[in-house]
């Protein structure tokens, strides 16, 4: 696993900066958090139990972070806020019988500085616990250098017959894109090593990538995005990939530029182009879908306020069928807004 902070250190010292800020408010206390959406998974469309567990952090967070990610800024937390059983046990009253299970932990599942072997193993019994009617499936989180082969046969052989899908957020195949915008500790060479484990020990493959990280212009965010797909595709692993437009995030490099004027969340324009074109270049066997977070809002992927819903719902209906045709007809007075906007930061 190779680690370059090549990212210049002046805004490497701004993302420092903004993490001590988030350290240093007044937070609400830990809980973990669960909720419900409808979504497609395989062959149908079904009801997903996402969960949220308070865990000590991602490890990559605690010793540079990512320009875009406000995830862990609440888990600087003491030892009794972190009770796994209990966290579990609130879980479970919330459970109401979805085949697929989400655990999120703002961070890597598999990584021991975050999640220890026991408390991991605690999940995944739980989660069996949960699923063993249903069959089901479990999604979990990692950054590459924590998803080994022993770490998955561990996983695989206490789920049994129950399906794991493990997620890794690469957010681009271009590793000048991951170290110079992205921050992000790893390159697209770790990442497919990771994901080869993954498919070797039978388990199925997820990925994030994120539109128009910061330093990218419109125009070549959305290239960014398209070519990162198509060199997915070219793996040639089954997998879904989920597109997520940028959202500004509180006390991070995001924000920090945001509250400058310096940067704008990708236009949903462009979320749909890169739908369309990414949709096409990927192979059978694989899925694309988006679920924008803050779709409308300023902070969030947006238009010109008029036909946001209409594109939120457009982008949620390709989401669970795939289909192009759920992107037909699209028009709005602000695509000649959006298409100057292109030209200008080109």
């Amino acid at each position: 696993m190779s680690i370059d902070q090549s990212m210049d250190p002046a805004v490497l010292e701004i993302i420092r900066t903004q993490r001590e800020k988030a350290k240093n408010r007044k937070r609400r206390p830990p809980g973990v958090s669960t909720w419900t959406h409808r979504e497609r998974y395989t062959d149908g469309i079904i009801d997903s139990f996402n969960v949220v567990l308070v865990t000590r952090g991602c490890r990559w967070y605690h010793a540079s972070g990512c320009s875009m990610c406000g995830y862990s800024n609440d888990c600087d937390i003491s030892g009794e806020d972190l009770k796994m059983d209990t966290q579990l046990e609130e879980v479970e009253r919330s459970y109401g019988g979805q085949p697929l299970i989400k655990v999120f932990t703002s961070g890597s599942f598999f990584d021991d500085a975050e999640i220890t072997p026991e408390e991991r193993q605690r999940v995944l019994d739980s989660t069996k616990g949960f699923l063993k009617k249903s069959g089901g499936t479990l999604i979990v989180e990692s950054r590459p250098q924590f998803i080994t082969k022993e770490e998955l046969e561990t996983a695989k052989a206490t789920l049994g017959d129950i399906e794991l899908t493990v997620a890794i957020g690469l957010e681009s195949s271009n590793d000048g894109v991951l170290k110079e915008c992205i921050n992000k500790g790893f390159t697209f060479d770790d990442y497919k090593g990771a994901a080869s484990l993954i498919v070797e020990a039978g388990a199925k493959l997820k990925t994030y990538l994120m539109l128009k990280p910061p330093f990218l212009s419109e125009a070549d965010a959305v290239k960014d995005c398209i070519r990162s797909i198509r060199d997915l595709s070219d793996l040639e692993f089954p997998q879904t990939i989920s597109m997520n437009p940028m959202n500004v995030q509180n006390y991070t490099l995001v924000e920090y530029l945001h509250h400058r004027g310096e940067y704008r969340p990708p236009w949903l324009w462009s979320v749909v182009e890169v739908l369309k074109e990414g949709r096409k270049v990927l192979g059978d066997g694989s899925w694309l879908l988006c679920h924008p977070t803050a779709g409308g809002k300023s902070r969030g992927p947006h238009n010109c306020g008029d036909c946001d819903t209409r594109f939120l719902e457009a982008i949620q209906d390709f989401s669970l069928t795939n289909g192009l045709d759920a992107l037909d007809g699209l028009v709005c007075k602000c695509e000649k807004n959006y298409r100057s906007f292109l030209i200008e930061y080109k």
